[in-house]
């Protein structure tokens, strides 16, 4: 295609390095140990590319489907409806309303999330 310097590799998102990355892409959940991996490892501006509910409280513009774009450093949603109305692409999205359109275990996952937002939060952090 005419594109160099591109490296494009097929790995173990929990094993690989990230230090060279411009771009991230996963078709799978990433939790946060990885999220915050991704964040101490590469540069401001890396572009990250994530499948299915973005890990909470993080701020992503979505792309389409269930694909998310997240940027380095990541940013926190100013509010938990915030986050339902990116996930949803609706202006009038609530968390509440987000929950109860999940499966059961999706919904769970998020309130583990939830709560341990704070925590989660602190951890990305910068090494």
């Amino acid at each position: 295609m005419g594109v160099k310097n591109v490296r494009i590799t097929w790995n173990d998102i929990e094993r690989v390095s990230y230090h060279r990355a411009t771009i991230l892409y996963s078709v799978i959940y990433v939790g946060f140990s990885i999220i915050k991996k991704i964040q101490n490892q590469t540069a401001a501006g890396t572009k990250v590319v994530l499948y299915g509910i973005p890990p909470f409280p993080l701020k992503s513009k979505k792309l389409f489907g269930n694909y998310h774009l997240f940027q380095t450093p990541f940013e926190r949603v100013q509010t938990d409806d915030e986050f339902a109305r990116i996930f949803k692409g609706r202006k009038k999205s609530t968390l509440e309303g987000m929950l109860k359109s999940l499966d059961r275990e999706q919904a769970n996952d998020l309130k583990f999330e939830i709560r341990n937002s704070h925590v989660n939060w602190k951890s990305l952090r910068r090494n």
